[in-house]
């Protein structure tokens, strides 16, 4: 919904002067110089140059935009080569590409430029795209490529957001923006990116830049947030001194607008709601079981497309279709919400995956994503979400910054008003994974006998409680259910299989339970007269992180707060005792500077008559952390992978 307040801005830019182009004069170097600096073959590429030039230009009274990309990149492994062998880049069909140039320069010091027929078109068969490409020919380790883009294009004010850092280092990154005298924009870095600098000698406009020698390469690391970790800036139109407009990239305009078209009422629209509640037939009245009875409806029987289409939009067409985006979503959840008189407020955030919301920064790159806050039963909802129910919202739109768009009335006056506020994660206890194994041996181990039972809630039941009624054919039904049950066991063919509670409908309510029943023999050995027991395989294949030489750089993040419980029931069978009882025993946890253990591992055991009870308890409270942290973090998931090696001794 960006585009809601997308024509105010532009029609306030227009009528100045045009201005010399920046683009037209930038060149590369006619005779390049060969890179002798011995490099770190380990890094396999080198960035020597990384330059960005965006640069607006009035051209008859329109503002165009035209963007420059210049990379020089020295290839030092033949994984590299074939990573830089081919180059893409995007092209929409609103923009033109006014240059394009590449060339080798290879170890004998020879050029090769590629010639007009070298760059080729391609359209992506997923999303339709068009882009460029063009590949390299003359490669050698140890050479450079070098290539220059230019794209024309409508500008865009409203919020961009650059990532320049990556697992390659750069030697020289230069950033630039140069756009005419009256248009005033601000800049914000992130991760230790230099601040751009305003450059007071440009007598054209106005000029920014942001520079940085040596910018460091970033390796991605496990339990980690790679992109948002990465060096970053964002910049947004601010002011416009031809026309007097202040602080115009900002919420307060645009929730005012976004709350007009979401909740705008007439006379088609009021009929389609009516259409859809009386085919809902809605039979609760409390608010929470309200608002979920809506969801399970419309995500039942209407389909979601991630596509820009007036006909997903349109209130007639979702009906007739019973097909909407996410636009058309948010429309009908909202118009249903207002209908119905329940208290609500609409939520614009980010998949902090990818881009975390910064709430000191106002920026329409971070109106991303769409989700519903019902304040009297503190819950969120997600619509353009399938398999996400009321008071589980996708993962990675917790732990982050939103605007909250809240309805105001002033006596006949009806509008929305924004304020920022964080999204709090779900608590650890709302994600939990409770096992519960009772192995019996018969006589002298001659029938062991495994009786599994485990519950799913919360985000560990977020991939299979709603896809069940989703998968028609029979078939893929057993094919999946066979997928759950090896997934949560060990490999072994189960013998008899109940899913409980496989429905969308009772995720978030009710746990996912899976009852099985196995032949256990493959957990069994004899050595002699000694027999092992696999009591580790009990709780399932576990991660390992093994040691790594180079220092943490990233913090740890965890995708969201969860909690594992296991009891494992061992009958012992008569006249035979387990040696080695210790290894049972585990503690490892970190504990903060107030004394609690915010994640941990433990395990101990119990005698009861012929059986061994095992209790086995392991939590990840909090969403990010440190990375000083990482060490301890590391020994919490050994423990559990330790844990898995565990064979019991039983002697006569």
């Amino acid at each position: 919904m960006k585009y809601l307040f997308t024509l105010i801005v532009l029609s306030a830019l227009l009528a100045q002067v045009s201005a010399q182009s920046i683009t037209n004069s930038y060149q590369w170097k006619a005779k390049p110089e060969k890179d002798n600096v011995n490099r770190d073959t380990s890094l396999q590429a080198v960035y020597l140059q990384k330059t960005n030039i965006k640069e607006m230009i009035y051209e008859q009274d329109n503002l165009f935009e035209y963007f420059t990309e210049h990379n020089k990149v020295k290839i030092l492994t033949s994984r590299a080569l074939e990573g830089f062998k081919t180059i893409y880049f995007p092209k929409s069909k609103d923009s033109e590409i006014t240059r394009e140039q590449a060339r080798v320069i290879r170890n004998d010091g020879t050029i090769v430029e590629l010639t007009k027929d070298n760059f080729k078109e391609g359209i992506d068969e997923e999303s339709g795209s068009t882009y460029r490409y063009f590949a390299f020919e003359g490669i050698e380790i140890g050479s450079e490529i070098e290539y220059i883009y230019t794209i024309k294009k409508n500008p865009y004010h409203k919020g961009l957001y650059f990532t320049p850092q990556s697992r390659y280092p750069i030697v020289e990154y230069s950033f630039d923006l140069y756009v005419p005298e009256n248009l005033i924009y601000k800049f914000k870095s992130y991760n230790g990116l230099p601040e751009a600098q305003v450059d007071t000698s440009y007598t054209e406009g106005n000029h920014w830049q942001i520079a940085m020698k040596n910018m460091p390469e970033l390796l991605d690391e496990e339990v980690s947030n790679y992109e948002t970790s990465r060096m970053a800036f964002g910049f947004k139109l601010d002011r416009n001194t031809a026309t007097g407009m202040n602080d115009i990239t900002s919420y307060g305009p645009w929730a005012k607008q976004a709350y007009e078209g979401v909740y705008r009422q007439d006379k088609e629209r009021k009929g389609i709601v009516k259409k859809i509640l009386k085919d809902m037939d809605l039979k609760n009245t409390k608010q929470d079981l309200l608002v979920r009875e809506i969801e399970d409806y419309l995500k039942s029987n209407y389909s979601f497309y991630n596509a820009s289409s007036n006909e997903l939009e349109n209130f007639t067409m979702i009906y007739k279709n019973k097909a909407f985006n996410d636009v058309g979503s948010v429309f009908i959840y909202a118009q249903l919400f207002k209908e119905l008189a329940i208290p609500h407020e609409l939520v614009v955030t980010t998949d902090r995956d990818d881009i975390k919301f910064d709430p000191n920064f106002e920026s329409f790159v971070y109106i991303d994503d769409y989700m519903f806050y019902f304040p009297q039963i503190d819950k969120y909802l997600a619509p353009t979400r399938s398999y996400s129910r009321l008071g589980f919202p996708p993962y990675e739109f917790t732990h982050n910054y939103g605007l909250f768009i809240k309805e105001v009335k002033m006596g006949d006056f009806v509008s929305g008003i924004g304020k920022i506020k964080f999204i709090k994660p779900l608590a650890m206890d709302a994600t939990m994974n409770l096992m519960q194994c009772k192995v019996t041996m018969g006589t002298d181990f001659s029938e062991p006998r495994l009786n599994f039972h485990q519950e799913l809630s919360g985000y560990d039941a977020y991939y299979y409680q709603p896809v069940f009624e989703l998968i028609t054919d029979p078939a893929d039904l057993k094919k999946f259910q066979d997928q759950i049950t090896k997934y949560m066991n060990f490999d072994a063919e189960a013998e008899s299989v109940v899913f409980t509670n496989d429905n969308g409908k009772d995720f978030g309510v009710k746990p996912f339970i899976l009852d099985a029943q196995f032949n256990a023999e493959e957990l069994v050995q004899k050595s002699g007269e000694t027999y092992l027991f696999k009591l580790g395989a009990l709780i399932g294949p576990q991660m390992e992180i093994y040691n790594d030489l180079r220092p943490r750089q990233l913090n740890v993040a965890f995708q969201y707060a969860r909690k594992y419980h296991r009891e494992l029931m061992v009958q012992i069978p008569t006249g035979y005792q387990i040696q080695n009882l210790n290894d049972i025993k585990m503690q490892h946890y970190y504990t903060d500077s107030t004394g609690v253990k915010l994640f941990g591992f433990e395990s101990n055991y119990s005698i009861e008559g012929e059986w061994l009870k095992v209790i086995v308890d392991e939590w990840y409270e909090g969403i990010e952390y440190d990375k000083s942290v990482w060490n301890s973090y590391r020994d919490v998931i050994n423990a559990a992978a330790n844990f898995n090696k565990i064979n019991l001794v039983l002697k006569k």
